[in-house]
């Protein structure tokens, strides 16, 4: 057996160290038994990084992980937070909404899709359409409030915006 990451010298706490296991994972499942095994590492893998801050690394993992996996919604909620987090509202919204077809039950993500939404709108720039958009906000914000979130009356006033906004 080859050495792992434990065996390098700063351990989880290298960047570099990191940075290469998943390369080395990407390159060579060999170790694994099969694509599941594959994808478990993967989200594995990214999970890690997102807690050691690595968050262009993590990113990198989870765009490869849903290219190869689109189907499997486990990589699509961070992925849309980490697009979120750097700004990139559309991407973040659409990779959202990849997961909200598959998990209806996420109060917290239903609230990100109304944000983002409102975010994206205030910067000038439509995800679909502006009456899609807003259909879709009005539909987050119901599951939101279906849900008990706790930010129901700013969740309110974001699509309200969205739905006074002039163009």
């Amino acid at each position: 057996m080859g050495t792992t990451l434990l065996d390098t010298p700063g351990g989880w706490d290298d960047t570099s160290a990191r940075a290469s296991a998943g390369r080395a994972l990407r390159a060579d499942a060999g170790g694994c038994n099969g694509p599941a095994s594959v994808s478990n590492a993967l989200a594995w893998l990214g999970d890690a990084l997102l807690r050691n801050h690595d968050f262009g690394e993590a990113r990198a993992i989870y765009e490869e992980a849903i290219a190869k996996w689109p189907a499997d919604v486990r990589f699509s909620k961070p992925l849309a937070m980490l697009y979120g987090t750097f700004g990139k509202g559309r991407e973040a919204v659409r990779t959202l909404e990849r997961y909200l077809e598959e998990q209806q039950d996420d109060r917290d993500a239903y609230y990100f899709a109304v944000q983002w939404l409102y975010t994206v709108h205030a910067g000038g720039v439509t995800v679909h359409t502006r009456a899609e958009d807003v259909k879709r906000a009005k539909a987050y914000a119901d599951a939101y409030a279906k849900g008990k979130g706790p930010h129901v009356a700013l969740v309110k006033q974001w699509v309200t915006y969205l739905e006074n906004e002039k163009r």
